[in-house]
């Protein structure tokens, strides 16, 4: 299995989306989706916007488990918190960290894979006590809920 994580440049509900018990990544992250693999997780951080608003890095969403249908990925093993984002906990700092070069500044673009297996093994960890499905409403939508079904 390998850990792919990403930075949200902006939340709007469509990418990814949840739709008929799936969360579905298939129009942007154009790399990530030709690298991964079925069984793979996809984490989408939240942007520098996401930060402002919730005060410090957050997880917008998890897809564990995916399959991957030509360049879409799905996970019915997957959550979405939107604005309601959880912030990073402090066992899972090197999702940040890994967005970051030895000079300390902040390189976003594309997604990060590098993660040991000790890593990836936390990430499950955490993943397992957290509610599954679709939690919250994307950053850019506000007082609507009809941009997606429950993932679970």
């Amino acid at each position: 299995m390998t850990l792919f994580v990403y930075i949200m440049d902006h939340d709007t509900g469509n990418q990814p989306s949840c739709d008929d018990g799936a969360l579905t990544l298939d129009g942007c992250m154009i790399m990530t989706r030709r690298k991964a693999v079925d069984g793979d997780t996809v984490i989408g951080l939240g942007g520098s916007k996401h930060r402002r608003q919730r005060g410090d890095w957050c997880i917008i969403h998890v897809m564990r488990d995916v399959a991957k249908a030509h360049l879409s990925l799905h996970s019915v093993d997957c959550a979405y918190w939107g604005s309601n984002a959880p912030i990073l906990p402090p066992e899972l700092n090197f999702l940040r960290e890994a967005f970051y070069n030895a000079n300390g500044m902040l390189c976003g673009r594309g997604h990060r894979r590098e993660f040991s297996e000790e890593q990836q093994g936390a990430v499950n960890t955490w993943f397992d006590k957290q509610e599954k499905g679709c939690q919250g409403q994307p950053f850019g939508i506000k007082g609507t809920s009809a941009f997606c079904d429950p993932c679970a």
